[in-house]
């Protein structure tokens, strides 16, 4: 994580790190109950979109340090009928470290305590690709209940 400092003497951003944004996108497609076919899909869209070796070197970094499975995990699973998620548990737990979300908070909150952190955090995305997914990920979470998910 960079942090950038505004010449106006503003509040500072800080630039989430490759790493950290992928994770961010695994982690909201984590809670959102993805199938093998849709973390597939997301994994190939932010590769194309990212690029083959920024994304390629941040997933490595991801799955050295056991944040995320890798997708031949998570098909090779998915063949054996027990599909698990790309973001593991110290995945889940990093990002929850980071935007400072309890551990007790309920499951189905997750995902309105990352959006309302990330709005106050002074976090910011570098990736676009990623930006728009967790957006588009978060609004359509607000759309299907708007209610429930919210604490």
């Amino acid at each position: 994580m960079r942090e950038n400092k505004k010449k106006d003497g503003g509040i500072k951003m800080k630039d989430l790190s490759n790493e950290e944004q992928i994770l961010i996108a695994y982690y909201v497609q984590y809670y959102r109950g993805a199938s093998a076919e849709e973390i597939e899909k997301l994994h190939e869209q932010l590769r194309n979109e990212i690029g083959e070796e920024t994304y390629d070197k941040a997933l490595q970094k991801l799955k050295d340090r056991g944040r995320v499975s890798g997708l031949e995990k998570v098909k090779e699973n998915n063949e054996n009928g027990t599909p698990i998620p790309m973001a593991t548990n110290d995945g889940i737990l990093a990002i929850n470290t980071l935007f400072e979300i309890t551990s007790d908070s309920a499951e189905e909150s997750q995902l309105y305590y990352l959006e309302n952190n990330l709005k106050t955090s002074g976090f910011q995305f570098t990736l676009n690709p990623v930006k728009q997914y967790v957006e588009e990920a978060f609004r359509k979470e607000a759309e299907k209940e708007p209610n429930q998910n919210r604490p």
